[in-house]
């Protein structure tokens, strides 16, 4: 088994406004496009595309992660979990993908769903395995 640490958080508002400024630096662009900051997500499922050292991919979907949806908010607690799998033609490897997430929570949102993207990262296997 090929591991990864995979670690998500939102944006601080403060954070949230700095890089909309730096995305809307003129005022006009600011008028048009004014900062509304996000206050809670929810994530809803993933995908992951793993490819091997041999170029062989595989793409994996699904709700949740580890059986989980977890809320995020505001410089909050991060979710951390640990992502593992068998590389289709065996490792070192690739994973890149991302996670979906809804404004708000699925039971109540407050926004429409959109997609973090996780930039690509190496799988390695663990020296030790418990």
């Amino acid at each position: 088994l090929d591991s990864s640490p995979v670690r998500m958080s939102l944006l601080s508002i403060a954070e949230q406004e700095s890089r909309w400024m730096d995305d809307n630096p003129s005022e006009e662009s600011r008028l048009a496009n004014p900062f509304r900051p996000v206050k809670e997500v929810q994530l809803t499922r993933r995908l992951w595309i793993i490819t091997d050292a041999d170029g062989h991919e595989e793409r994996v979907e699904g709700e949740a992660v580890i059986g989980q949806y977890p809320i995020l908010e505001p410089g909050g607690r991060p979710f951390s979990y640990q992502s593992q799998t068998n590389l289709p033609g065996g490792g070192p490897g690739t994973m890149s993908g991302g996670f979906y997430f809804v404004e708000g929570t699925i039971e109540r949102p407050t926004g429409s769903e959109f997609f973090a993207k996780c930039p690509y990262f190496m799988l390695t296997r663990p020296r030790f395995m418990f």
